[in-house]
């Protein structure tokens, strides 16, 4: 295989999964609700790696083309050193006439895009979280409920969420305390102990900070809206291993679904919270299992490794060109 073909392969393989990528997510979900935290690392883990795939095609382009250099002197003839010194690829560039810094710039232009929504997220996350946390220690007490270190609202409004371990973990309503059997209570500490201790908040981030700058990818654009339920069924399945699922059933059949933080400021409203909601997951906590969606759940997993092979394949040559001086 020699460059150009690899640029298009890569190309017609983004363009396809971005296309296809919706319809293999869907046939999916009967496996993936099966293996929900299998799920979330193949859901998530295939939206960067169509994300950093994206990035490498500029490289792989730029090892293609053979265009006239926009760049002279020595900046022209350091960037064709570092761009052989990268090529792994023993056949030499077609005439592909395009000049290489111009696939080079443009990958580097993307990644930085996506660098800048991945912060811009994380950082209105953290902010939002800070101002919930400042409003929590106000608002709310600790208690141990169940074993658990907890923050309680005085609310009559049974619900339970969670945030960030950072600003404040779990939270419950008086409400849910005193409406909640003790089998209950651990249902639900168990569902929101789940989302800490298995990085559901980054994940969540990661995933709304890629739909920031991608979400015109449908791909990216379904895997960042079926992520979320996903985190919920495997925070569902942590609780019915603990608690059992007539009581985690039960629970859900008690709390409410809060769209807001009850009492939280208005402008508080956007905090990015994890919650134990109402009954409308009770059917698949008690219903027959969906059979099936292995085969489109097996090629989603086998085209996101592919990415990951080929995205080290083509930007780790690149990384020790630039460490070695390119020589």
């Amino acid at each position: 295989m020699n460059a150009i073909v690899a640029s298009v392969a890569l190309a017609t393989g983004l363009v396809a999964f971005a296309a296809l990528g919706p319809l293999l997510l869907r046939r999916s979900s009967p496996a993936l609700m099966r293996a929900p935290r299998t799920a979330v690392a193949i859901v998530s883990g295939a939206m960067v790696a169509w994300a950093a795939a994206l990035v490498a095609l500029g490289p792989v382009v730029a090892w293609a083309a053979a265009g006239p250099s926009l760049l002279g002197g020595s900046a022209g003839e350091v960037c064709q050193r570092c761009l052989a010194s990268a090529n792994p690829f023993s056949a030499p560039t077609s005439a592909f006439a395009l000049p290489a810094v111009v696939p080079v710039t443009l990958g580097a232009f993307i990644a930085a895009g996506i660098g800048v929504g991945l912060m811009a997220e994380f950082r209105s996350r953290r902010r939002e979280g800070r101002a919930a946390a400042a409003w929590l220690r106000a608002a709310a007490s600790p208690a141990t409920v169940r074993g658990h270190r907890v923050l309680v609202v005085n609310d009559a409004a049974p619900y339970a969420w969670t945030l960030h371990a950072r600003h404040g973990g779990i939270a419950l309503s008086a409400g849910a305390v005193s409406a909640l059997t003790d089998s209950e209570l651990d249902a639900v500490l168990a569902h929101e102990s789940a989302h800490l201790r298995q990085g559901h908040h980054t994940i969540a981030a990661l995933a709304a900070g890629l739909r920031r700058t991608l979400g015109w990818v449908p791909f990216i654009r379904s895997a960042a809206e079926a992520l979320p339920h996903y985190l919920e069924i495997s925070a569902d399945a942590h609780a019915q291993r603990i608690a059992g699922t007539p009581a985690l059933a039960s629970a859900l059949l008690v709390l409410g679904i809060p769209t807001t933080i009850a009492g939280m400021p208005a402008d508080h409203a956007r905090t990015p919270v994890l919650h134990a909601s109402g009954p409308h997951r009770i059917g698949r906590l008690v219903g027959a299992t969906s059979r099936g969606g292995m085969v489109p759940a097996s090629a989603v997993a086998g085209v996101s490794l592919a990415y990951v092979v080929l995205g080290i394949g083509i930007l780790v040559p690149y990384a020790v060109a630039v460490a070695t001086g390119c020589a």
